[in-house]
């Protein structure tokens, strides 16, 4: 009787837990765009106050960043720092390519990633403002549908992982 009673506990334990696991990618995604925008909006402020060399505004957005965000920019400062001949959007694209499986972010927010790394570097500071400051409003959009998205889903989510882990139970004992 124990031993069944065990094996109940453990199975409703691992599908909760699962659900949680599950439900975490919704809330995860959120964090990160949010530190994303907050990259952007960084790297904005340093571009103009300091109207530094585009490298070294990218690493000292990403000393401000939390992982896995600020791995992409401080990879997109140290590729751009070794001058072999590529562009900015050339590096970001691959730094963004080799980052984007480490994150929680879907492919529409690469997309509006990517659309900003092949703006950055190619106009004047005014411009790059503009251009920053588009992004930013993309990323709050993205962030308002994130949340919509998450408080939709994240409850469903956790509560399937536990009534599947009972109807389990139920169909085994």
């Amino acid at each position: 009787m124990s031993l069944q009673l065990l094996g109940a506990l453990l199975i409703l334990l691992s599908g909760s837990f699962l659900g949680w696991i599950i439900a975490l990618q919704y809330l995860e995604r959120i964090k990160q765009l949010k530190e994303l925008q907050s990259a952007i909006d960084l790297f904005n402020s340093e571009v103009r106050y300091t109207q530094p060399i585009l490298h070294q505004a990218l690493a000292r957005t990403a000393k401000k960043l939390d992982k896995p965000i600020s791995i992409l920019f401080l990879e997109a400062a140290e590729s751009l720092s070794q001058k072999k001949g590529h562009t900015f959007n050339d590096i970001w694209q691959q730094k963004l390519n080799n980052n984007f499986k480490n994150n929680y972010l879907l492919k529409q927010d690469k997309d509006i990633l990517q659309e900003w790394g092949q703006q950055i570097g190619s106009s004047d500071l005014e411009g790059q403002r503009n251009i920053n400051n588009l992004t930013l409003k993309k990323l709050e959009k993205l962030i308002e549908q994130a949340e919509v998205e998450a408080e939709k889903k994240v409850k469903l989510i956790r509560y399937s992982g536990f009534l599947i882990s009972l109807t389990i139970i139920i169909l085994l004992y």
